[in-house]
């Protein structure tokens, strides 16, 4: 009897834990970026992910952290023959930058980074939404997630990226919200951009953190102008119901 009470005791704790961890935080909400980018040396899965950079902070474009892992690659030898002539070729430079903050285990320090930044930031997931918002950022996500997802599984690990925190996390990618942009507001999000795309991953990530930043900020904007007060909403009777109609904004969207 005394071990069922015990566990129906750990249980209770946990929930209760649970409960005050995803409790709204009205003083003090927070909403975080983090934007991720890898490079690799080949389309097959075999090269792996030669390089990951992140940058994280909040949505008001503060950053708090950043961090890049990377592996040795060899030029030639190490590059599929077609992604060598086609790009890497090019950038000589970069390829000795990433090469000198190469590591051991890039995968394994990156996953224990993400760890990190949930202990110090977190919880994350939608049921802590209310509390400390995550949004993972990527210029293609299908391709840098789905890459990192193939390399944590490779490590042993038991859930990608998005998943692997408390509850699963949405992504996002600025370079398409962008392209749905008025010319005007891309003209701003492209002047709010101080970091370059240059491939080096860091460098790239901070990239798509501060594109994100600057969309959120003009879709803010045009949302606030063409918000309707309440004096302005029609009201519609269906039957007996009575419906508010709105006019719907950019912040209803995914892209919100």
């Amino acid at each position: 009897m005394t071990d069922v009470v015990d566990v129906e005791s750990s249980a209770g704790k946990k929930r209760q834990a649970d409960e005050a961890a995803a409790a709204p935080d009205n003083k003090h909400p927070k909403s975080y970026i983090l934007a991720v980018d890898i490079e690799r040396t080949g389309k097959a899965f075999k090269y792996g992910v030669w390089a990951v950079g992140a940058c994280f902070g909040t949505d008001d474009g503060q950053v708090l952290e950043v961090a890049q892992y990377a592996c040795h690659k060899e030029d030639v030898v190490d590059y599929d023959p077609e992604t060598w002539s086609d790009f890497w070729v090019k950038f000589p430079e970069i390829r000795r930058k990433i090469n000198s903050f190469a590591v051991k285990d890039p995968i394994g320090e990156f996953h224990n980074w993400l760890v990190q930044l949930q202990e110090k930031y977190g919880p994350f997931g939608r049921k802590y939404n209310k509390r400390a918002k995550l949004t993972l950022a990527s210029d293609n996500p299908a391709y840098d997630f789905g890459h990192l997802m193939v390399e944590f599984a490779k490590k042993g690990f038991e859930r990608g990226i998005a998943e692997m925190f408390d509850d699963y996390v949405s992504t996002e990618d600025p370079s398409e919200q962008d392209n749905a942009l008025l010319p005007d507001e891309r003209v701003e999000v492209q002047a709010s951009l101080t970091a370059p795309h240059s491939h080096e991953p860091i460098d790239d990530a901070m990239m798509i953190f501060q594109q994100l930043v600057g969309v959120r900020k003009v879709l803010a904007k045009r949302a606030s102008a063409s918000t309707p007060s309440a004096t302005q909403q029609a009201p519609t009777t269906a039957g007996d119901a009575t419906i508010t109609t709105a006019v719907r904004t950019d912040s209803d969207s995914d892209y919100a």
